[in-house]
């Protein structure tokens, strides 16, 4: 039994025993809940990084693949302007070779040879319009892709 004149010391006692549960049982759920939400941001934060690694090692290969088509065209557009350059030089030694033989050639000759020559410029004119078409076409493609690729 306790003594009347710390009754009330006893139970101030209580009290605080009490607060001091509740607050440490609180305290405790608190930290409960802390430590679930930060395990599931964890897990989260490991997916979305796993999610964006996945994604960057994509768009490198991609890329990669994109660098080595261009490597492989830009080859190709090498070899094409060689064998380009190699044809105009034909060309103008055709040309030059032509030129001479005109200015000893009969007025009959060299009436044909601009005849010839008419009809061959002719064709090429032709020839020019049908590459600058395509080209047109490919430049047009090109526009279409670039429009609607995804960014």
């Amino acid at each position: 039994m306790i003594p009347a004149n710390l009754k009330w010391l006893a139970a101030l006692v209580a009290a605080a025993a009490i607060w001091w549960s509740w607050t440490t049982h609180n305290a405790h759920q608190q930290q409960i809940g802390y430590d679930r939400a930060a395990g599931e941001y964890a897990a989260k934060l490991a997916a979305a990084k796993d999610a964006a690694l996945t994604e960057e090692r994509r768009l490198a290969t991609k890329l990669k693949g994109a660098i080595d088509d261009r490597t492989n065209l830009e080859q190709a557009l090498a070899a094409a302007r060689a064998r380009a350059a190699g044809a105009d030089e034909r060309l103008r030694r055709t040309t030059d070779d032509f030129r001479e033989r005109l200015s000893a050639a009969t007025a009959e000759t060299a009436r044909a040879a601009a005849a010839t020559a008419a009809e061959l410029l002719g064709q090429c004119s032709s020839r020019y319009r049908a590459v600058a078409a395509a080209a047109d076409g490919h430049a047009a493609d090109a526009r279409q892709c670039d429009a609607a690729w995804p960014e």
